[in-house]
């Protein structure tokens, strides 16, 4: 008679990618949920650096930041994800108003892995998040 215990199936929240917006905008929120819903995963928006924090703690597929976010200030938050060893390698995915050059260079200087124009995120925001959810359901992050 074994007297190990039987490994508990995996929550749903353990097995579903979970994509963190750090966004003001509402209709980009959306295409970020839906693109993410539609390759198997959901998205979380962030409302702290706390929570953000915590939260890429669980290893999410993918962080996307809108860099005209002002309250929480995305380039601080991108510098103090990629200064974690434990959470560097989180894609990170910012875009930003074409006429917001200064945006794009301070993104990019905090070590963001893409930095796109409002634009061509829109175009290829099933291909991005997509892409990470599907990469994070074939290969899960480890305990």
């Amino acid at each position: 008679m074994s007297t190990q215990q039987p490994e508990s199936a995996p929550t749903e929240a353990q097995v579903t990618p979970i994509v963190l917006g750090v966004l003001s905008d509402l209709f980009f929120g959306i295409k970020v949920a839906e693109a993410a819903k539609r390759a198997g995963g959901r998205m979380r928006m962030v409302k702290s650096e706390e929570e953000l924090l915590a939260l890429a703690a669980e290893k999410p597929a993918l962080i996307v930041f809108d860099l005209q976010q002002t309250s929480l200030e995305p380039a601080r938050l991108l510098r103090a994800l990629k200064a974690e060893p434990a959470l560097n390698s989180i894609p990170t995915l910012a875009y930003f108003s074409h006429v917001q050059e200064e945006l794009r260079r301070e993104a990019l200087a905090a070590g963001c892995d893409h930095v796109l124009p409002r634009s061509v995120f829109t175009q290829r925001v099933e291909e991005l998040v997509g892409g990470c959810v599907r990469r994070a359901l074939a290969h899960p992050p480890q305990s």
